[in-house]
């Protein structure tokens, strides 16, 4: 004998049914007409009739959608979900679409404005990406983990630090520019693989360097700060790197400029090298003792390497950052290296030349 529960699900099926194939007859669009007279001589029984108008009924798509509504909203039943009969037939059964319950969690992905950020953000205001903290960095005096000790010289010394404040800095040849400003840069194959290879090749000298691998610019992001906020960013690596070592005197930033291939490179014996640029910040308290630190590595450089530096040039603020941390010694110098049409072993051998070029620097007397 059928439950209470289940007779009344039986019911309201046959009822929703009925309510569907009267709606049939009812319709102007449905074969049969209401208005016809309910027997027909052509048919040869009622229960013929009901079978044939429920079979052209459920032919039409228009009728299926009102059939099948009719039946969920009397009996709970969705012909499209057939779940639902069975989570009324099944003790304990999960309420709702199973699909959605069995789903695995969609991994977490990036706010696309974050995606936009990371691509690049040179050249906003400086507080246009602030998150509404203290624009100004502070230094910190925690050194920095990202230190790479070259071999010491005869002193076991370590006097030169080495550092890419636009470390991501990269070229045509290893990545395409970015989207939104056309820049080239790339994660890992950048200047600070140049970083490293003058460090390697000073220590070869027996100058004792160390060259700092920070990822400024995902330092930045981090902390949802502007590009133009590099140099403050690298300033407290080179804080903290003085803070650990007393020894250290001479500091070398490297760029990549984005000048054309034919102002950036030159051959020289037959070997290909990207030209260095010596840049002054105008605004440092050392700018006179940087410029004489640079005039005379450009005359040595010269001597050495005809038309690999390309000159000296003074920024001040109205020209770029201006400071360029160069007030943390009179011995602090900006290079660029060669530019974007340039290739990593063109960069490779100008360090190379020039750790030739500081290594006679620094064997006369100052």
């Amino acid at each position: 004998m059928l439950s209470l529960k289940r007779y009344w699900y039986l019911m309201s099926f046959m009822f929703g049914f009925f309510m569907a194939f009267t709606l049939f007859y009812a319709s102007n669009g449905s074969v049969i007409s209401f208005l016809s007279p309910f027997f027909q001589q052509n048919e040869t029984t009622v229960f013929h009739r009901i079978i044939n108008g429920a079979r052209l009924f459920l032919i039409d798509e228009t009728n299926k959608k009102i059939a099948s509504g009719l039946l969920e909203l009397s009996s709970g039943v969705s012909t499209e979900e057939l779940n639902t009969l069975l989570n009324k037939e099944l003790p304990g059964a999960p309420k709702g679409n199973w699909e959605t319950i069995a789903e695995i969690t969609p991994r977490k992905t990036e706010n696309p404005i974050t995606e936009l950020q990371k691509e690049k953000f040179a050249g906003l205001p400086a507080k246009t990406l602030n998150s509404g903290k203290n624009p100004m960095i502070p230094v910190t005096n925690k050194p920095s983990t990202n230190l790479t000790t070259a071999a010491s010289n005869d002193k076991n010394k370590r006097i030169v630090f080495v550092y890419q404040t636009h470390n991501r800095e990269s070229w045509l040849s290893v990545t395409p520019p970015t989207k939104l400003t056309k820049s080239v840069e790339h994660p890992t194959k950048n200047m600070t693989l140049i970083g490293k290879k003058l460090a390697e090749a000073l220590s070869n000298k027996g100058i004792g360097t160390t060259v700092n691998t920070d990822d400024f610019y995902q330092n930045l992001l981090d902390q949802g700060k502007s590009y133009v906020d590099s140099y403050e960013e690298s300033l407290k690596a080179i804080q903290a790197a003085k803070k650990e070592n007393k020894n250290l005197k001479y500091f070398f930033d490297l760029h990549r400029d984005d000048k054309p291939r034919e102002k950036t490179t030159v051959t020289i014996n037959g070997k290909v090298y990207a030209r260095i640029f010596f840049v002054v910040g105008a605004s440092s308290k050392h700018s006179d003792k940087n410029k004489e630190f640079a005039e005379e590595l450009h005359t040595i450089m010269e001597s050495k390497y005809p038309g690999l530096s390309r000159g000296i040039i003074d920024k001040g603020e109205d020209g770029g950052d201006g400071e360029y941390n160069q007030s943390v010694s009179p011995n602090s110098i900006l290079l660029e290296i060669g530019g974007i049409e340039n290739s990593i072993k063109e960069g490779y051998n100008s360090v190379e030349a020039f750790s030739e070029v500081f290594e006679e620097y620094l064997s006369k007397e100052h």
